[in-house]
């Protein structure tokens, strides 16, 4: 039967990791956790948790890079990948399994369904791509990072079970943690040479705030927090305006 390693990033999580690796542990033939020299306990929970860990320690430049170097390391026909908040839910695992069994049932990759609460009860629904044959896809070199697939790959969703998106420590954190994340990625497109439009990030704020509209049916809470979530899109642009004037600015300095 095809195997399945997972990708785990994990950074200062404490004993929240104990509920991640005990469902990923029902699934996976193997963890591979791709630790940001965390200063807890973090690693020793893990090892505690599970024998099918291989830990790797390395500090974050960003998430892509990260799961990159777990992939590296995978000896699985299948990868997937979580984040050390993220929880499988029992159907979610018993439906991996089956794609283990059956060989991916002629699909590449596979969409899983994220609930993640919010704002005292707000249940945001996602789809993304987290489950993919190996060499058929990589993430791209960012902190907000997706998975890229190669052309032609064959894509459906696991609509049976859940990743339950836990780590909610209220609306301020969540803001400093967005603007840190946009910069970070605005700072990777440079580094990269990457030609992005100002234009196109504004367009992109409208476009997954219309996505999220949905979330009106929660009330004013399930408003705000579409509008909240969108505004990754405005916080890059302005980083990129800024970083461009800056290297304009610098120019005409020499």
């Amino acid at each position: 039967m095809p195997t399945l390693s997972v990708i785990l990033l994990t950074h200062n999580t404490g004993e929240i990791i104990k509920d991640v690796v005990r469902q990923l542990d029902k699934a996976a033939d193997e963890i591979i956790v791709v630790d940001d020299l965390s200063e807890d306990n973090t690693t020793e929970l893990v090892r505690k948790t599970t024998k099918k860990a291989k830990i790797i320690r390395h500090k974050l430049t960003n998430h892509g890079e990260q799961r990159n170097i777990g992939y590296a390391r995978a000896t699985g026909e299948w990868l997937a990948w979580a984040d050390d908040d993220e929880v499988w839910s029992d159907e979610l695992v018993e439906e991996v399994k089956k794609v283990k069994e059956l060989d991916g049932y002629g699909y590449d990759g596979f969409e899983l369904l994220f609930r993640t609460p919010v704002l005292g009860g707000v249940i945001e629904d996602e789809w993304h791509l987290r489950l993919f044959r190996k060499g058929k896809g990589k993430n791209t070199p960012s902190f907000h990072t997706t998975v890229e697939m190669t052309a032609g790959s064959k894509i459906s969703k696991i609509k049976r079970g859940h990743v339950l998106h836990l780590k909610w420590e209220g609306a301020e954190a969540w803001l400093k943690k967005h603007i840190f994340y946009s910069k970070m990625d605005v700072d990777s497109y440079l580094e990269r040479g990457l030609k992005v439009s100002p234009w196109k990030m504004l367009a992109m704020f409208f476009i997954v705030f219309l996505k999220r509209l949905k979330l009106v049916k929660q009330g004013p809470a399930g408003f705000v927090w579409a509008l909240a979530a969108s505004t990754s899109w405005i916080f890059k642009a302005c980083f990129l305006i800024e970083a461009r004037q800056k290297r304009q600015n610098h120019r005409k300095t020499k």
